[in-house]
């Protein structure tokens, strides 16, 4: 189930996401917030809870998550450059279940799906089925890579070169559901995997990590907002509740471990964001909008950066151009 929190305040949605993992069946609580003067802002703060199937994942009572490794195995009988390869998340999605060295991944749009560009923006229509929903399923499956699968990846300490490929991985999948639904009609800019945005999200996880903060309690947002007025962007300084504002995190539960691998790594941001855009009913389909940059129209750009924490928490840092005043553009694709 998704729950997606609204201020009555804004035109737009109020949105802190979280994707949680299956079976977490806490209560989830609706919250008035109050909204920035600045009506061109999202506030991203939607708290998600995902029963997926049925498989079984709990937390314990110092919200550690239980963690399947996928394992993977190598066989004599499959040909070179084949491995087989174990699913190693929780969403529902899954993957096929062999790696090859020429797969990629893309996302596709079930049939039904409610959102279509006209005019210039993204549109969503006023009634439909949720049968697109089901399809989601059956037509998403994350493919693994063999270089991927052979890539080790220790979470504790994630090179730079991994963390803008984790980055650009992620950036590319919904810009590619932004290019389809719009017919490469450029109604804003596309997500750029970006070094200081990489930067600010691995600050923000370092914050989380001293503070031992479960997204299961909401964002830390005092964390965020620090970090982003010591980056010179727009911030707020209304710490009074937990869900309250905060404008770049969006952030996901996952079933990783600290040493895992790239395609492990990739297969459970691949299926957050598929949950994300397609079985969002429960929360007013505002983390799809969100993805789709429905309410963020013609910005000059939005750099991002992905980062993973202590609690294999993944977070999704958008950095759109309207929501920053000093802010500088270090990128660099030299890695």
């Amino acid at each position: 189930m998704y729950i997606i929190l609204r201020s009555d305040f804004l035109k737009k949605s109020i949105i802190f996401k979280v994707l949680l993992i299956p079976l977490v069946t806490g209560l989830l609580f609706q919250t008035d917030v109050q909204a920035r003067n600045k009506s061109h802002k999202v506030i991203k703060h939607t708290l998600v809870v995902k029963k997926h199937h049925n498989k079984h994942i709990h937390q314990n009572n110092k919200n550690k998550l239980h963690k399947k490794t996928g394992k993977v195995k190598k066989s004599n009988n499959l040909p070179a450059g084949f491995v087989k390869y174990s699913d190693n998340s929780n969403f529902g999605y899954g993957s096929k279940s062999i790696a090859t060295s020429n797969a990629t991944d893309t996302i596709n749009i079930p049939a039904g799906f409610p959102f279509y560009f006209q005019d210039g923006k993204i549109n969503m229509q006023s009634s439909f089925s949720n049968e697109f929903t089901k399809t989601s399923y059956k037509i998403n499956k994350f493919n693994p890579n063999t270089n991927d699968v052979n890539e080790k990846v220790n979470l504790t300490s994630v090179t730079k070169a991994q963390q803008y490929e984790m980055t650009k991985y992620a950036a590319d999948l919904i810009n590619s559901v932004r290019h389809r639904i719009s017919n490469n009609v450029s109604y804003t800019a596309d997500l750029s995997a970006d070094d200081t945005a990489m930067n600010m999200a691995n600050d923000i996880v370092a914050k989380y990590n001293q503070d031992k903060w479960s997204i299961f309690n909401g964002h830390d947002v005092k964390a965020i907002n620090e970090v982003a007025k010591n980056y010179g962007l727009d911030y707020s300084t209304d710490y009074s509740t937990v869900d309250n504002q905060q404008y770049y995190e969006d952030a996901a539960t996952s079933n990783l471990s600290n040493h895992t691998t790239m395609a492990n790594v990739k297969q459970n941001i691949y299926e957050a964001i598929c949950a994300m855009l397609f079985d969002d009913a429960d929360s007013a389909w505002g983390h799809t909008k969100s993805f789709l940059s429905s309410d963020n129209l013609g910005e000059q750009f939005e750099h991002f950066g992905v980062a993973i924490d202590d609690l294999k928490q993944i977070h999704f840092e958008t950095i759109p151009y309207s929501y920053t005043q000093g802010y500088q553009n270090n990128y660099d694709d030299s890695y």
